[in-house]
């Protein structure tokens, strides 16, 4: 799952421009990046419930709501905005998040998940649902489980107390970005909630790098994508290979495991590879493939 940003900060050990940013809620000038929903359910400050009853770094934290529960029937966020640095088109760059957080979320009724936005604000895209050049790496000790919502989104839910997390995004050319923008988002059903108290954030840490390669010198090889099988034990995969090269292919989960591994021979041209899947339980996982310079991932949602 992490191959590919392996490969890009391979290529971005020297970067042409960076900036970090640190967030612990309690430094104004800081907080002043945060945007918060007009429904005002994310609040900053300091934590008065009984599982939030701290900041992981006191006295501040952002979530959604401070001192009572979450409430019901909402789709709440917070976001963060960065204009496009135009002097860098056709460079590519990498954006992580590291953050602290701990939730409390009503299995099948609410969940959370991250976003981000590449035109400004009109269209959004999901790390839990979409494929795409980002990653949510999870501490594999989340006790947490992955719902669809009422809203149609892929949430995650459960149970946590304070675990780091990281979330990555590949900007693979500056030429087609508007104004970027990274959104935490936490929604909740009619369900009335009487005992979970949500999603509480501190201590981030923004890391925004442009990289010396240009857009002509990014790995570019194949290009593959899964087909349904009648057979519900193989998944086809649809591999356009320019050349003839040893590919691996590799299945894990989202909290990164891998649950398979196989080395194929990759003939030039398209060609259609089954995968046994006979093994894989039902859920989401990440098909990974690889021909040791570039790597493409995808995310399949495996029922049988």
């Amino acid at each position: 799952m992490k191959k590919l940003i392996t490969i890009l900060l391979s290529i971005c050990q020297i970067p042409v421009f960076a900036q970090n940013w640190d967030i612990n809620f309690d430094d104004t000038i800081n907080a002043n990046l945060i945007t918060i929903s007009p429904d005002s359910v994310w609040q900053i400050g300091h934590p008065n419930k009984v599982f939030f009853d701290s900041a992981l770094s006191n006295p501040n934290a952002i979530a959604t709501k401070l001192d009572t529960l979450y409430p019901s029937n909402t789709n709440t966020f917070f976001e963060m905005k960065f204009a496009n640095p135009s002097e860098f088109e056709g460079y590519f760059g990498v954006f992580n998040i590291y953050f602290w957080n701990k939730y409390d979320l009503d299995s099948l009724h609410a969940g959370r998940w991250i976003s981000v936005s590449i035109d400004n604000g009109l269209t959004f895209h999901s790390s839990t649902s979409d494929a795409g050049e980002m990653y949510h790496s999870l501490n594999s000790i989340n006790p947490y489980q992955l719902d669809t919502l009422y809203n149609g989104e892929l949430g995650l839910t459960g149970k946590s107390d304070f675990v780091n997390e990281q979330f990555t995004f590949i900007i693979c050319d500056f030429l087609t970005i508007d104004t970027f923008i990274v959104r935490f988002n936490m929604a909740s059903d009619s369900t009335l909630n009487t005992t979970h108290e949500g999603w509480l954030i501190d201590n981030m840490q923004l890391e925004f790098s442009v990289c010396s390669g240009v857009k002509e010198n990014l790995p570019s090889s194949f290009t593959f994508n899964y087909l349904p099988n009648p057979d519900h034990n193989f998944i086809n995969l649809s591999i356009d290979n320019p050349k003839e090269s040893n590919l691996q292919i590799k299945v894990t989960d989202i909290l990164g495991k891998t649950i398979i591994e196989r080395q194929l021979h990759g003939k030039q041209g398209k060609f259609t590879h089954p995968l046994s899947i006979q093994d894989i339980t039902e859920g989401l996982y990440i098909i990974s493939v690889s021909d040791g310079n570039d790597s493409r991932s995808k995310k399949v949602l495996i029922e049988k």
